[in-house]
């Protein structure tokens, strides 16, 4: 059994996202999020976790990178490079070694089936769900790539989704992860979805992820970085990615959309929010909603 290296980052949970993004770039072979916050609010529901490993109020978050035992020189100096350099509030770094196996499936216990806006419900390949009338399920495996749907940005990402996606729809799903957000918009009737991530594992993942949930003559999964050489126009840019990157993006998202098309973003930290809205505004756009969630925002901005 191969041996692996996980180096474990206690920070406080409204920084779970930028750090998971950032150390998803170093190009680490896998990463397991335990969020406090979710667990707390599974144990309401699902008698199967246990009390004793339910976190108090106030706990840290740890977000656990993994790579092999071989490389880990340089994958740690790298590591701690990006760590120093995003200027976070650290809590504590621990490493250990540890077996294959006993990383890959222990994340699945944060989870379950979950109820999202008005009708989506986000289910593990491997939960039992009673599914009621007219909930669209979206079944999902996201292996070592991100998207759940339990944390805030892609929570409020799916509701922007199920509100602004109308049949027939083109959309762009730029960072698609686990593949949550392009399966969601084909499920609620888009014409064709273009799924982009510069990761080889989102790619494979969010691949696998159509095939389960019956899209794939939809959506088109592919390898890129944002929105490098994407042809045509689109009604809808979703990114559910950090602001510096939705600010990036600003320009080549109003290349894309057609006039009257939306520019769905999420991943927003709440004190960056002025500075993407005034990026956006600058290139044409006009803000149709903003949505909040403890330190995250969504935005709509609609292309003129």
């Amino acid at each position: 059994m191969p041996k692996w290296v996980e180096v474990a980052v206690s920070i406080p949970e409204e920084w779970i996202e930028s750090l998971s993004y950032a150390l998803r770039e170093t190009g680490v072979n896998g990463i397991a999020i335990d969020d406090p916050g979710a667990l707390r609010s599974l144990s309401a529901t699902e008698p199967e976790i246990r009390p004793d490993i339910i976190p108090p109020d106030g706990a840290p978050a740890v977000v656990k990178a993994y790579f092999p035992w071989e490389t880990q020189e340089k994958q740690l100096q790298k590591l701690a490079e990006i760590l120093e350099s995003m200027s976070l509030p650290i809590i504590k770094v621990e490493t250990r070694e540890m077996e294959e196996k006993e990383w890959q499936d222990a994340w699945k216990i944060y989870y379950k089936p979950v109820k999202i806006g008005n009708k989506l419900v986000v289910k593990p390949e491997w939960e039992e769900y009673s599914t009621q009338e007219d909930e669209i399920i979206i079944q999902m495996d996201p292996g070592q790539a991100f998207g759940t749907g339990t944390h805030p940005t892609t929570a409020m990402c799916l509701e922007l989704i199920e509100e602004y996606v109308a049949a027939g729809d083109s959309v762009i799903d730029v960072g698609t992860g686990s593949g949550i957000l392009a399966v969601t918009a084909a499920l609620l009737g888009s014409a064709r979805v273009l799924a982009l991530d510069m990761d080889k594992v989102a790619v494979q993942m969010a691949t696998e992820n159509t095939g389960r949930n019956g899209v794939s003559s939809t959506v088109r999964v592919k390898e890129g970085n944002l929105l490098d050489n994407v042809e045509g126009r689109y009604d809808i840019v979703v990114a559910n990615i950090l602001s510096s990157v939705i600010i990036e993006l600003a320009p080549d998202a109003a290349k894309v959309l057609r006039s009257g098309g939306y520019f769905i973003a999420s991943g927003i930290i709440k004190e960056r929010l002025p500075e993407v809205r005034g990026v956006l505004e600058k290139m044409g756009f006009l803000i149709k909603e903003l949505r909040h969630q403890g330190e995250w925002v969504a935005l709509v901005a609609v292309y003129p």
